[in-house]
């Protein structure tokens, strides 16, 4: 009888989101109780791989942190929703310096 080999295979992938944006936005967040960066519900939604209305429903339900502007746009804090949905160590966000 002829003996079979097996072999292992492991595949690790690992992913890195780099978001860009074109100023700084900063407000004050109430979860980190000092001023954060905030991105709009378009990129918060592709940093998250959900759906624009699945973001909205999080910040209705207050779970996750947000702050509307004067024009009535909402904008919610990276870092409490990063720390709490485990990507900081995987989440790059870079501001472009405008001269």
């Amino acid at each position: 009888m002829k003996a079979t080999r097996t072999t292992k295979i492991r595949i690790e992938k690992r992913e890195s989101r780099f978001i860009r944006f074109a100023r700084e936005t900063s407000s004050y967040c109430t979860g980190c109780l000092r001023d954060t960066r905030h991105l709009p519900v378009a990129q918060m939604a592709t940093l998250l791989d959900i759906t624009e209305k699945a973001v909205f429903r999080l910040a209705d339900s207050e779970q996750i942190r947000s702050a509307e502007t004067a024009d009535g746009h909402l904008l919610i804090c990276t870092e409490c929703t990063c720390r709490e949905a485990d990507l900081s160590s995987e989440v790059f966000l870079i501001a472009e310096v405008s001269k």
